[in-house]
C-alpha cells in the first residue's frame, strides 16, 4: 500500500468518527486543520551550518623603559623577545624597590621626629636612640608580664635610679598651691615650645619636599641620582640642588655623555644669541649712519670663536 493510500485511509476513519460526534455538535475547524496535518508532515527544515568565529588572542604591546634615551628606545624593537621581558622584569624589580626605599624612609622620618625632642638626653647618657628605645620597651614588657615580686623588684631598683623615695610616694607631702600653678603653667610652656618645634620641623620638610619634587620635573635622570644627590649635598660637597645634580650625573659614566650633549647644545644657542645681537647692533649703527664697522670684525670668525664669546659674555 502506498504512502497516499495510507493517508486517504486515515482521512476517511477520521471523518467518519467525526461524523458521529457531530450529531450533537459541529465541529469544522478542527477538521481543517487534521486536513492540513499531513502537509506539516512533509515539510523539512533546512539547518545552515554557521562556522564558530575565534577570536585572536590580544597580544599587549612591550615598551621600552621611559628612563632610556630617545635613541636607546630606537633600538628596542630590534631586541629579541626574551631580551625584551628580561628587560622589563629587571626595570619592574627596580621600581619595586626604589617603593620600599621610600617607604622606610618614611618610617625612618617619623622616627626621627618622634625622639627630636630627646636628643640632648640621648647624647647625656651616650645612648644610641635605637637602643634606649629597646630598653624602654624591655622595662614596659618587664613590669606588664613579669611575676608580682620580680615587678616589684624592678620598680624598687627604677625608683632607686631615678631618687625616688618610695616613702615620699606612700604618703606625697603636701605641695603648694601657688608652686602647683606654677609648675603646671612651666609644663604647659614647654609643651606648646614643643608643639612649636615639631611643627617648623613639619613645615621645614614639607617645603624640602616640595622644591625636590619641582626640581624633579623635567630631570630625566633624577631618580636615578637621587641617593648620589643626597649624599653630596650632607656632606657640603654639593650647595644646592642643581650643583648636586650635575655632580651626580658627572659621576656616572653611563650618563656623563648626555651632559656633555646638553651643556653642548645650550652653549651653542647661546653663541648663536651672540651673533644675532651683534648682527642686530650692526645694523643699527649703519642705518644711524654712524662710521661703518665691518660685520666681519665684530662677529666670531667661527662656531669655536662663538661658543668662546658666548661662556665670556
Amino acid at each position: 500500500m502506498s504512502d497516499l493510500e495510507t493517508q486517504d485511509d486515515l482521512r476517511s476513519s477520521l471523518e467518519n468518527a467525526f461524523e458521529e460526534v457531530s450529531k450533537n455538535e459541529p465541529v469544522e475547524e478542527p477538521v481543517k486543520e487534521l486536513e492540513k496535518e499531513p502537509e506539516k508532515l512533509e515539510e523539512k527544515t533546512e539547518v545552515i551550518d554557521t562556522p564558530e568565529i575565534k577570536e585572536e588572542p590580544v597580544v599587549p604591546v612591550k615598551r621600552p623603559p621611559s628612563s632610556w634615551k630617545k635613541e636607546t628606545q630606537a633600538e628596542w624593537e630590534k631586541l629579541p623577545a626574551h631580551v625584551q621581558d628580561d628587560v622589563l622584569r629587571r626595570e619592574s624589580d627596580f621600581h619595586k624597590g626604589i617603593e620600599t626605599y621610600k617607604q622606610a624612609a618614611q618610617r625612618a622620618q617619623a622616627f626621627e621626629q618622634a625622639i627630636a625632642p630627646y636628643q640632648n638626653t640621648l647624647k647625656t647618657l651616650g645612648v644610641a636612640p635605637e637602643v634606649a628605645i629597646g630598653e624602654l620597651f624591655k622595662a614596659d614588657n618587664l613590669l606588664r608580664n613579669s611575676a608580682p615580686h620580680e615587678k616589684a623588684a624592678y620598680f624598687a631598683q627604677l625608683a632607686k635610679d631615678y631618687g625616688v623615695q618610695l616613702e615620699d610616694i606612700q604618703q606625697p607631702p603636701q605641695v603648694d598651691p601657688a608652686y602647683q600653678q606654677l609648675l603646671n603653667e612651666v609644663r604647659s610652656m614647654k609643651q606648646t615650645e614643643l608643639q612649636r618645634e615639631q611643627q617648623r620641623q613639619q613645615a621645614e620638610q614639607a617645603t624640602l619636599n616640595s622644591t625636590i619634587a619641582k626640581f624633579s620635573e623635567g630631570k630625566e635622570h633624577f631618580e636615578a641620582v637621587r641617593e648620589d644627590m643626597a649624599a653630596l649635598l650632607q656632606a657640603g660637597r654639593a650647595a644646592d640642588l642643581e650643583t648636586a645634580y650635575d655632580m651626580a650625573i658627572w659621576a656616572r659614566p653611563d650618563l656623563r655623555s648626555g651632559l656633555l650633549e646638553q651643556q653642548t647644545r645650550a652653549a651653542e644657542e647661546k653663541a648663536r644669541a651672540v651673533i644675532q645681537q651683534r648682527k642686530a647692533q650692526s645694523a643699527a649703527v649703519s642705518v644711524r649712519g654712524s662710521s661703518p664697522v665691518s660685520g666681519s670684525a665684530s662677529q666670531p670668525a667661527n662656531i669655536r670663536a662663538a661658543l668662546e664669546a658666548a661662556f665670556n659674555t
